[in-house]
């Protein structure tokens, strides 16, 4: 009989709150958040209706960037837009509104927004809390979830089938990146157990 972890399922709206209410209100980018939202998913709860799959940049959830959008046009979330040479990037904070909904999830979910909290200051504390490493790791955690070898270890034993299993998702990663996204991924899972491998999200 398989182990996992029973956890308690949450809404889209309510994690993205806590997300950026554990970040202390700095903005936070689209990736970045994508990614902490798959940690979670993974690592704190099931989050209801979101799905990943693999993107440029790693696992991505189309329910979670519809969110996104949904939030600012009701006024949960900012959104700031900074154009550049090659393409427009997107920051968010909390509005008034956001705060007070980040809030009312907290009186919900104290537990979770405590270990997002602690992921995040982890990452922060270890200058990885950025779009490039947090999407190191979250490649190595999907690819590891799809090839069922059922426990994270610190660094892949076999560098060269990670580094072929990426290819069928278009990442190409080479064995420095393996290994910098696999350090990652051992320290957030040493502190939180993944979840049933495979059952990270709930349908609505």
């Amino acid at each position: 009989m398989e182990n996992y972890i029973v956890a308690k399922s949450i809404g889209v709206y309510n994690v993205v709150a806590l997300i950026l209410r554990a970040n202390q209100q700095n903005p936070c980018g689209r990736t970045v958040i994508q990614k902490l939202t798959y940690f979670w998913s993974l690592l704190v709860s099931p989050i209801n209706g979101v799905f990943f799959e693999p993107h440029y940049y790693g696992p991505y959830s189309s329910r979670l960037q519809r969110a996104l959008h949904e939030m600012t046009s009701y006024a949960y979330l900012v959104e700031n837009m900074t154009p550049d040479s090659v393409y427009r990037t997107y920051h968010y904070q909390l509005s008034n509104n956001g705060i007070e909904l980040a809030l009312r999830a907290y009186d919900m979910y104290k537990d979770n927004f405590e270990k997002i909290q602690k992921i995040i200051n982890v990452c922060r504390d270890d200058s990885v809390l950025r779009a490039y490493e947090l999407s190191l790791a979250a490649k190595i955690f999907y690819i590891s979830d799809k090839m069922d070898v059922g426990k994270i270890s610190p660094i892949p034993k076999n560098t060269t089938a990670i580094i072929s299993a990426a290819t069928k998702y278009g990442w190409n990663m080479t064995q420095t990146e393996v290994t910098k996204g696999s350090k990652i991924l051992s320290k957030l899972t040493s502190m939180y157990p993944p979840l049933h491998q495979g059952q990270n999200s709930l349908p609505d």
